[in-house]
């Protein structure tokens, strides 16, 4: 049975998503799509599944000079790094500026998933920003992004892109299959008692809500230069580490109009070149 107040609770999330895809939703005319067969299958698969994983988006060599780009930033200005408590986790926020070569060579992957992200979402869509991180395995390391939480209770698109080869102990991107759906955020919202808009879950929160993790939750493994699409408003994190170390590149894709929005939210954030 749900509680008056879960059904209430629930009613008040569907409103919300009803006034912001009726916001920013926009009727693309067929002719100016440009989208390939290939590229309407990612677009299903979205939409099937939550997310799409392609690999060899871009070849190790690339990767490894990405990477060596990001280290050497890090090691450069310190104090443009938003790092978590234990360290772990090392962000750049407006990445696409650490320097000319880095943001050129990446173009190719924003073009790319822009223009999936603008058919999926059904929205005119625009960069925000490219974050990069350096997530390193710590005594009780959380991964990356602060454990369970949603993005958004409406669709959210973003890519990452994995810099080096990432499987299950070194902080793949997990996601809770169907956990963007109306059913299961009814149950969801019944079982734990949080009100709407509440985006985050504490692991003994899963824990109640996610019967059988070997089914539910799902790891997104790839090798260096998997690019990966994905709707954030699926519950997800980037899983803790058990060793090693991931390097990523997430893409930030927000409409137009809200970019205003996020003005000063991610915060140090690069706004210009700055000498590597």
């Amino acid at each position: 049975m749900f509680s008056l107040i879960s059904i209430n609770n629930f009613l008040s999330y569907k409103k919300y998503q009803f006034l912001n895809n009726k916001k920013y939703f926009v009727k693309f005319p067929k002719n100016k799509l440009d989208i390939t067969i290939k590229e309407k299958l990612l677009v299903e698969q979205i939409k099937k599944y939550g997310y799409v994983i392609i690999p060899n988006f871009y070849n190790r060599d690339m990767c490894n000079k990405f990477i060596d780009q990001i280290n050497k930033f890090m090691s450069n200005h310190p104090t443009l790094i938003k790092r978590d408590k234990l360290n772990s986790d090392n962000r750049i926020f407006g990445a696409e500026y650490i320097s000319p070569l880095f943001k050129k060579s990446l173009k190719k992957m924003i073009s790319f998933t822009k223009k999936i992200g603008r058919v999926y979402l059904r929205q005119d869509i625009s960069l925000f920003m490219m974050m990069a991180n350096r997530v390193i395995h710590k005594k009780n390391n959380i991964g990356s992004g602060g454990g369970w939480h949603k993005d958004s209770f409406s669709k959210q698109f973003k890519s990452i892109l994995y810099l080096n080869d990432v499987n299950k102990t070194n902080g793949a991107f997990q996601i809770i299959k169907n956990s963007n759906n109306d059913l299961f955020m009814l149950k969801l919202i019944n079982k734990l008692g949080k009100k709407f808009p509440v985006t985050r879950f504490s692991n003994n929160e899963v824990n109640k809500f996610v019967k059988n993790k070997n089914e539910q939750v799902v790891n997104l493994i790839g090798k260096a230069g998997t690019l990966i699409l994905v709707d954030t408003s699926i519950i997800h994190r980037g899983s803790p580490l058990l060793n090693g170390k991931r390097f990523a590149i997430t893409n930030y894709f927000y409409p137009k109009n809200k970019l205003k929005d996020y003005k000063g939210h991610f915060n140090p954030k690069l706004s210009k070149f700055i000498n590597n």
